[in-house]
């Protein structure tokens, strides 16, 4: 059980560090992909099939801190879990407050879908 319980604090570790990479700076890159990528198609520097590359780059950001939020959550779980506190992880989970990148409305506002 020892065993178990210290390889689950090492993937807390591990799940924490990358939410909180996707957090502080993978949204932010996310986010000036997706605005100079639509100011660059506007002005004609880029073309449609370089704007969609880039913003696939920027939903790819966003899937990932996604996929980091689901793995430090179910850390969570397992920590307690493991210690017997199996209705306590409510309080540590992380809850994604920012909508997914939408690039459904960026289409629509743009080429009036």
């Amino acid at each position: 059980m020892q065993k178990q319980y210290q390889t689950y604090i090492n993937d807390f570790y591990k799940a924490k560090n990358s939410l909180d990479y996707y957090t502080s700076n993978g949204i932010t890159q996310a986010d000036t992909i997706t605005r100079i990528s639509q100011i660059s198609y506007e002005k004609g520097e880029i073309g449609y099939v370089e704007y969609i590359q880039n913003l696939k780059t920027a939903v790819e950001i966003h899937l990932q801190r996604t996929n980091a939020v689901n793995d430090y959550n179910q850390t969570i779980i397992m920590l307690n879990y493991v210690q017997g506190n199996k209705s306590d992880y409510e309080r540590n989970i992380y809850i994604v407050n920012k909508p997914v990148f939408d690039i459904t409305s960026i289409m629509r506002t743009k080429y009036k879908i």
